[in-house]
């Protein structure tokens, strides 16, 4: 009963990775400014769950990196224009 339990994740791309990473760099300087990580947690799997229900209790590491990357790049844009990234 061996092999991986599900498919690999295709790669993103250029546009979608692009906005991933302006997105995350937001993210990740909001929190050295003292942003509490919970409350952006939170705020990130509202916007995510709708499209990705299994993001609905993700850690911010895993919405950064595993979730963030599978959204469309409308979804991507809103929510770098809402995090003015």
């Amino acid at each position: 009963m061996g092999g991986a339990p599900f498919a690999p994740a295709a790669q993103p791309s250029p546009e979608v990775s692009a906005l991933v990473t302006r997105i995350n760099a937001r993210v990740d300087a909001a929190v050295q400014s003292g942003q509490p990580v919970e409350a952006m947690r939170g705020w990130f799997a509202q916007q995510i769950a709708p499209s990705l229900p299994d993001a609905a209790n993700a850690t911010m590491d895993q919405i950064k990196t595993l979730h963030l990357p599978r959204l469309t790049v409308p979804a991507l844009t809103q929510i770098a224009q809402f995090m003015n990234a």
